[in-house]
């Protein structure tokens, strides 16, 4: 009863700070006619529904619906959390608590999907208020299963210190369960934490109240009368401090309660009677129906008929209203529930309708973007194959010119053996031709010289020349250009000096020069040495040949 109020209590506050005139909700009613957005839809239906839920339960239920169907159009887990946490809102103020449970679990599943692990506890703490509310106090166990553990560990992932209203409220919800289950020395371990925290922190004085309050139901139950009224006293002061006349009315019921089993129908009376003229300040007719009967049946006890008269004559006109005032609530219920369940069975089919269609048409795109990509394919592996072959004879060209160059070097090759064995074939032929020669001169300027030595000398000197002509003739054909790269090389070479590099190019030895010339074998090493020494060859190993064949 006592958490049922307070939470109606919330509720009416919480929805009449959010009421605004019909002219913000005409404006927001125009954002949703022109808005293209389905979440900026659903934030729209969202802020209206607020807004109406104090003035037609039936609006706000329809408005909230819509925002729901929106955000499931748009599918983002936040904007779901909060149109899920408004409905079950919506049916808590209206006292449809199973629909209010459900969308509370809802609210739960949705901030997990979106990671937020504050939103998930709380759904979870107002399903466990809800079945408190309505007794389901197994349900409440099993909804809070894990306790402070829990709540410490999520509030450790997103990195922040559990806060101590947040832990209050698990000890005070987590003993209303017990008492009711009659668990009363667990139920006695979790309201003596809450009372602890709460006492440390001043702001936490309706929490303390109300866990003093329970407290008391416990102690009751276990026979303990005077610790009841103790804790049911410190509970009164704190709201007659704070001036919070509905709970005060609810504690002063408890302690009549108290003195009455106590035997003290004195003080019963006074305090039934002084809540009494509160239920008639703050005009709350389910109050003023209980504090009636039971001043009632404690006069009647009394056997004080005139008083017992009058109270039971309030009690019926209090019931009778009550009675009246439940059948219009329920019918009211039932009406905006029955409204509500068509209403949801309504958006649900032109929800599936609309994924039909969207289904039809997303299929229709896929199978345009089918045929598209088939013909594409086709298209590209045309192209693939025209570019294939391409690469083909681009790869059969170079293939071919590749060939035609491995030919070529094959040929030069071929060319260089037979120029080589051409050459060393010319070499020989002209050194033959060269020693044959000198022979033939020998022997003519022996016979010369017997009978005409000068003219002999003459003869030898202009054959000699005939014959080193003939040689620098075969040998520049043979290797154009020698003679200048050698001149480049070393431009101070004497005559023989290049002659002696001509004999060396052809690989002639010692013995041969020195035939050809004429000169000894000492002198022609003599001449290597210093032409050695010429081409700047003295300090290397490099052979003369290998220097002169690279020329």
């Amino acid at each position: 009863m006592l958490v049922k109020l307070l939470l109606g209590i919330a509720l009416v506050v919480w929805a009449d700070s959010l009421y605004a005139n019909d002219r913000v909700v005409d404006s927001l009613l125009q954002d949703i006619r022109s808005s293209r957005s389905v979440r900026q839809r659903a934030g729209a239906y969202l802020a209206i529904s607020q807004r109406v839920v104090t003035k037609d339960y039936g609006q706000a239920l329809h408005y909230a619906q819509d925002a729901v169907a929106a955000a499931e159009l748009d599918g983002d887990h936040a904007l779901l959390v909060s149109v899920y946490k408004n409905l079950a809102s919506i049916f808590y103020f209206i006292g449809i608590y199973d629909q209010s449970i459900r969308f509370f679990e809802k609210t739960a599943q949705e901030a997990a999907k979106a990671g937020d692990e504050a939103e998930v506890m709380n759904g979870r703490m107002n399903q466990a208020l809800l079945h408190v509310a309505i007794g389901n106090y197994r349900e409440v166990l099993s909804v809070l299963e894990g306790g402070e553990e829990e709540l410490r560990r999520t509030y450790r992932k997103m990195g922040k210190e559990v806060p101590v209203a947040d832990l209050i409220s698990l000890e005070l919800n987590l003993g209303v369960c017990l008492v009711g289950l009659e668990d009363l020395p667990n139920a006695h371990a979790h309201l003596d934490k809450g009372i602890s925290l709460a006492r440390s922190d001043p702001s936490q004085k309706m929490s303390l109240s109300k866990l003093l309050q329970v407290k008391a139901k416990a102690k009751l139950k276990e026979g303990k009368i005077e610790e009841a009224l103790v804790l049911l006293k410190e509970a009164e002061g704190i709201h007659e401090s704070i001036d919070d006349l509905p709970v005060l009315l609810l504690v002063k019921e408890t302690m009549a309660a108290v003195h009455e089993q106590k035997g003290d129908d004195a003080l019963a009376l006074s305090e039934l009677k002084s809540g009494y003229q509160g239920a008639q300040t703050i005009g709350s007719l389910l109050m003023k129906k209980s504090f009636s009967e039971q001043i009632y049946k404690i006069y009647r006890r009394q056997e004080q008929s005139d008083s017992a008269l009058w109270y039971m004559d309030l009690f019926n006109a209090h019931d009778a209203e009550t009675k009246t005032g439940k059948l219009k609530d329920e019918l009211m219920r039932k009406e905006l529930l029955k409204s509500f369940s068509e209403r949801e069975s309504a958006l649900m089919q032109a929800q599936s309708s609309a994924r039909s269609r969207y289904g039809f048409l997303i299929g229709g795109i896929l199978l345009l973007s089918a045929s598209l990509g088939w013909g594409l394919l086709i298209f590209r592996r045309k192209f693939r194959t025209s570019d294939l072959q391409k690469m083909q004879l681009q790869l059969r060209a170079e293939r071919m010119e590749l060939e035609q160059q491995q030919l070529q070097s094959q040929m030069a090759d071929k060319d260089k053996q037979l120029t080589d064995m051409e050459y060393r074939l010319s070499k020989n032929a002209m050194l033959d031709s060269l020693v044959t020669e000198l022979q033939t001169m020998q022997v003519r300027r022996g016979n010369e010289q017997s009978a005409h030595p000068v003219a002999s000398e003459n003869a030898k000197l202009i054959q000699q020349g005939k014959i080193w002509e003939e040689f620098e003739l075969r040998f520049v054909t043979t290797h154009a250009g020698f003679y200048d790269r050698l001149q480049a090389h070393c431009p101070t070479l004497t005559l023989n000096e290049r002659r002696l590099c001509a004999f060396l190019k052809l690989d002639m030895t010692t013995k041969e020069i020195s035939i050809i010339t004429g000169q000894t074998v000492r002198a022609i090493e003599i001449a290597r040495t210093r032409l050695r020494k010429k081409l700047s060859l003295g300090q290397t190993d490099t052979r003369l040949f290998e220097f002169l064949s690279s020329l």
